[in-house]
């Protein structure tokens, strides 16, 4: 249910958890606006949460379909992985939901990326695939909430599901999840963390 409402006049994107559109309207948990003018990144507060666990802007990260058209993805993405890191976060994230106690968990907020020795040609991958996994060796992806499998967060338009219609072709299907699933996530790598930082207001 995250959801993301830009107001291109005045450059804020608000962002919603658990956005549910009824016959009434829209019912949501939780919004958080955000200045896209800004880089995203909250000072620790008691209001730098987000519709994200680390506390990111729902914008940050996120594959367009522009981008997928275009040939390339020029940005680090947004990961989430199960259990993270329960306690603690690194910067760039303002908080944490992390759920594992295990001190090798991976903090919300850390950076990983497509080991750069992966042969990306050699992965079989489709166009789009190939896309993705330059961008996680270029650019990386920050771990930005916890999930039951790892995630990678993908614009979903107008309530539309991912499968976007390429108008040039009038092919669907630009992105889907079977772009992905080759992959190789044993090359992942965690970057160097910085300092565990604590978020102390939901104590």
């Amino acid at each position: 249910g995250l959801m993301t409402v830009v107001n291109v006049e005045t450059g804020y994107a608000y962002d919603y958890f658990r956005a549910e559109k009824t016959h009434t309207g829209w019912t949501t948990v939780g919004g958080f606006r955000f200045d896209l003018s800004d880089d995203g990144v909250q000072e620790i507060s008691a209001t730098s949460t987000g519709a994200r666990g680390a506390g990111f802007p729902l914008m940050a990260g996120l594959i367009r379909r522009d981008e997928i058209l275009q040939g390339y993805i020029p940005h680090a993405l947004v990961m989430a992985i199960d259990y993270p890191l329960a306690g603690n976060f690194v910067w760039p994230a303002s908080a944490e939901d992390g759920r594992s106690e295990e001190e090798y968990a991976v903090p919300e907020g850390a950076r990983v990326r497509l080991n750069p020795e992966v042969d990306v040609e050699s992965l079989g991958l489709n166009r789009t695939g190939t896309i993705v996994a330059r961008a996680l060796q270029d650019y990386g992806a920050f771990i930005g909430d916890n999930s039951d499998g790892l995630a990678i967060y993908v614009e979903g338009r107008y309530a539309k599901t991912p499968e976007w219609e390429n108008s040039a072709t009038g092919e669907d299907s630009i992105i889907s999840i079977e772009d992905l699933h080759g992959l190789p996530l044993d090359e992942l790598q965690v970057m160097e963390l910085g300092e565990l930082l604590t978020y102390p207001y939901l104590e």
